[in-house]
């Protein structure tokens, strides 16, 4: 979720999130993708999301 908030709440580039959380433009590139895909997915099911 630390990507999904840097990226969509502070508005960085995903190269500066990738920085900032010492990975590559890739990885955030992936964790971005899985973390909007569970996000859709809990939704559209009608689940809870849990953060923890």
């Amino acid at each position: 979720l630390e990507a999904l908030r840097l990226i969509d709440l502070e508005g960085l580039s995903q190269e500066e999130a990738g920085q900032r959380m010492g990975v590559s433009r890739g990885t955030i590139w992936r964790l971005l993708k899985n973390a909007r895909r569970k996000i859709a997915q809990a939704i559209t099911e009608g689940r809870p999301i849990y953060i923890i």
